[in-house]
């Protein structure tokens, strides 16, 4: 018998689905300056992101506690909207599974949009300090103590990537399958395949970077009256593991008497500090 899906429960198939593929599929973008929000705004408006890159003087024996303050700069970021748009058929409305999976499949080609904006800025000629392992196969536990050693003075150490070098470094029994925060003295590893896309420089296969060194930011698209008028639905989805919002619109087309649904995101990256992120790269610069 037919999984039955019935229309007003659309909604909440996306937002339980959405909550699942983003909190997965953009982990790798967690860990930087970020305003993230759920508020409604002009898709072109940019947002200025305050990076705190140094604390306050500590003070010794003090006998005024009100002084010194941290040092904190503002760095522009300009969101784009990006859309995930697609039909969807009266077979995939009365069935939950087919359902699911369309969104599933939209909500990981948005996942890999976003994921290229975020790593967009991460080029040679900002982030000039690297370190070149040629291949998946050379990655090795003696290259992770010798990139640590050259990031030894950032804050945090997160390293993203990609996941033919990630896998080489994967522990090799199935009780310690995993990389926790914490492994190899990173406070986090995680792997991304959007790395040497056409939107980052060629040859990246990684990076450790500290919190400062990228800013990020995203909102929700916000439309006139007339037309959220004309929706079936429009909801905002939050995805808490990540802080990131996306918006779910429905509507009917006339021209076609079939249904089309959307997947929205006013999302922007910038550089930030440029001495605190260290390529990993597969060819000499």
């Amino acid at each position: 018998m037919a999984n039955t899906l019935p229309s007003q429960l659309v909604p909440d198939t996306a937002a339980d689905t959405a909550i699942t593929v983003l909190s997965s599929a953009l982990t790798s973008i967690t860990g930087f300056a970020s305003d993230f929000s759920s508020d409604l705004m002009d898709p072109k408006r940019p947002v200025n992101i305050a990076v705190v890159t140094e604390g306050s003087t500590t003070l010794e024996n003090p006998t005024d506690f009100e002084q010194g303050d941290s040092t904190v700069e503002f760095t522009q970021v300009a969101p784009k909207q990006y859309s995930q748009p697609f039909h969807i058929t009266n077979a995939e409305l009365q069935s939950g599974h087919k359902m699911e999976r369309l969104f599933q499949v939209n909500l990981n080609k948005l996942a890999r949009k976003i994921q290229d904006v975020a790593f967009a800025p991460i080029v040679k000629a900002d982030f000039s300090e690297s370190t070149v392992v040629a291949n998946a196969t050379d990655m090795t536990v003696a290259d992770l103590k010798e990139i640590w050693g050259k990031c030894s003075d950032f804050d945090e150490k997160r390293m993203v990537l990609s996941g033919a070098y990630y896998a080489n470094i994967l522990p090799d029994t199935r009780e310690n399958f995993a990389l926790t925060n914490g492994a190899y003295g990173y406070d986090s590893i995680d792997y991304s395949n959007r790395l040497g896309t056409s939107n980052v420089e060629t040859g990246l296969e990684g990076f450790v970077a500290d919190r400062k060194a990228l800013v990020m930011a995203s909102r929700v698209p916000e439309m006139t009256e007339m037309v959220r008028d004309g929706l079936y639905s429009s909801t905002i989805i939050e995805v808490p593991d990540i802080g990131i919002s996306v918006q779910f619109n429905m509507w009917a087309s006339l021209k076609g008497r079939d249904s089309w649904a959307s997947f929205d995101i006013c999302f922007g990256a910038a550089k930030a500090d440029v001495t605190a992120l260290h390529r990993i790269v597969n060819t000499a610069d």
